[in-house]
């Protein structure tokens, strides 16, 4: 049987953006697909693509001759 978990909205939404989707989910004993879907039924505002470094801009300069 499953097991039911009750907490506030307050509570969900600070362990969802404290941890990784993949760490909340197992925190809260749920597939990560699962915590997504209650993410948008509690209107919760999504992370985004996470902490992604930008990537590198090269110049190239002519040589001086």
């Amino acid at each position: 049987m499953f097991e039911k978990t009750k907490m506030t909205r307050e509570e969900f939404n600070m362990i969802y953006q404290s941890n990784t989707n993949k760490e909340a989910a197992k925190i809260l004993k749920i597939h990560p697909v699962t915590l997504l879907r209650y993410v948008r039924r509690l209107g919760l505002h999504k992370k985004g693509s996470g902490n992604r470094k930008p990537k590198a801009k090269i110049i190239v300069i002519p040589r001086p001759e």
